[in-house]
């Protein structure tokens, strides 16, 4: 009876020969809340941001959400094509606005775009396949950062969070032992976590090519935008404006980009450094194949 009766109040405003913007922000917060009710009303993304973790993913998504013509899931990672595989197409709906809003502004000639950022969408290989088959025509958004910086990120971020106790050259010596066989585990197994994948992969996520690929295989590259992070940090407003030409909505500029997320500690050691870049060399070169883009990160 609820959605009978919005249903009858949203004709009465699409009826009227005006619709100011104040009623129509008025109607948009009324559906997406009326969206949490029922979520096989909901609609299903445009764009999943698939990653990397400690890329400035949560900036862009900030970013991206204070565009007129993009709307938010209710939370940034939904994570159902990963950990939560094993829920409803209706669960994964619930997350975001509702189908009608969808179609209210595309009667009124507005553009509408939503979508979620989920940074373990990257790093498990079946999920590519999930999401296809569920999202054919979805735009995928991957930011990537050196992977030296992202590492020793990573880290850091584990430390803060007490879910690390050991120094990062000790750490990174002992992660394929740690995560030996789990990864297959966590693919496999929807609702299945560990700790040492999910916190202790730091040299594992690295591996850009190696994760990229199933989305390559599975969706045309027209589809894919894959963005340097570096680029994103240091010109924020050109590259989410990239981002939203990609996204099919005009620019928009912020009034102010703050990158989130962001925080300072030591400086890496540089002999450790230079043993991780070694490390990476090769991933980066397939990388450049794939993707037939060089990132420069190693460059002097």
């Amino acid at each position: 009876m609820l959605f009978v009766k919005l249903k009858l109040w949203i004709k009465q405003f699409l009826e009227r020969d005006s619709l100011t913007w104040n009623a129509l922000e008025y109607i948009y917060e009324r559906l997406n809340n009326a969206s949490r009710l029922k979520g096989a009303l909901g609609t299903l993304p445009d764009f999943l941001i698939i990653g990397v973790q400690r890329g400035g993913t949560t900036s862009l998504y900030h970013y991206l959400l204070q565009h007129p013509h993009i709307h938010g899931a209710t939370t940034k990672q939904i994570e159902y094509f990963s950990k939560n595989y094993d829920k409803s197409i209706a669960w994964y709906r619930s997350y975001f606005p509702l189908r009608i809003t969808r179609k209210l502004c595309n009667k009124l000639g507005m553009p509408f775009r939503t979508g979620e950022a989920s940074t373990e969408y990257l790093h498990l290989r079946t999920v590519a396949e999930r999401a296809r088959e569920l999202l054919p025509d979805t735009q995928i958004i991957v930011l990537l950062r050196d992977p030296v910086n992202r590492a020793y990120s990573h880290y850091n971020h584990a430390v803060k969070n007490n879910k690390e106790d050991l120094s990062f050259a000790q750490a990174i010596e002992k992660e394929q032992e740690r995560i030996d066989g789990e990864q297959e585990k966590v693919e496999e197994n929807p609702g299945y976590t560990n700790l040492h994948y999910r916190s202790h992969t730091y040299l594992t996520r690295g591996k850009y090519a190696e994760f990229l690929k199933p989305w390559f295989d599975h969706f045309d590259r027209d589809q894919i935008k894959v963005i340097k992070s570096e680029n994103l940090f240091q010109e924020p407003g050109e590259t989410t404006n990239d981002v939203f030409r990609f996204l099919g909505v005009k620019s928009y500029e912020l009034d102010k980009y703050h990158q989130v997320n962001k925080r300072d500690y030591e400086d890496l050691d540089e002999e450790l450094k230079e043993k991780i870049q070694k490390y990476y060399e090769p991933h980066i070169e397939e990388l450049k194949e794939l993707i037939g883009q060089d990132m420069e990160w190693f460059e002097s």
